[in-house]
């Protein structure tokens, strides 16, 4: 269920707040603008302590959009997710290799995918 079927559904005030978190996506063919990804945890877990204590639906909503223009993330894969539908990864990777920037991991390729694959040699390397 998403959050426009459960505040539907609600028969309480409910208000709105798009997280935007993944600093990897800014713009794509096939999204517009940021999506919020691991950042959304974080917001929530944060709104819901504040609404637990008692802060007003106006304050919960305005500290969501506080907590969401200072949260970013980024997503790293080891391996690939297999879409059920699909029934076999959607993609992969060598060994000593990880893939990063690429959102949900399930997205289709974007330009200069292969220059987000990098060796756990090279980055730990890069580190040290």
């Amino acid at each position: 269920m998403n959050f426009e079927m459960a505040a539907e559904i609600f028969e309480g005030q409910a208000a709105s707040v798009i997280t935007n978190d993944d600093v990897a996506v800014d713009r794509s063919t096939y999204s517009e603008g940021r999506r919020g990804v691991a950042g959304t945890l974080v917001v929530e877990k944060i709104v819901g302590a504040a609404a637990e204590k008692g802060m007003d639906l106006r304050l919960c909503a305005q500290l969501a959009t506080d907590v969401n223009v200072r949260t970013g993330s980024i997503g790293v894969a080891l391996t690939s997710c297999t879409v059920p539908a699909a029934g076999t990864p959607t993609f992969s990777l060598g060994e000593d290799e990880m893939k990063w920037a690429s959102a949900s991991m399930a997205s289709r390729p974007q330009t200069g995918e292969a220059d987000r694959r990098r060796s756990y040699r090279d980055s730990w390397s890069a580190r040290s």
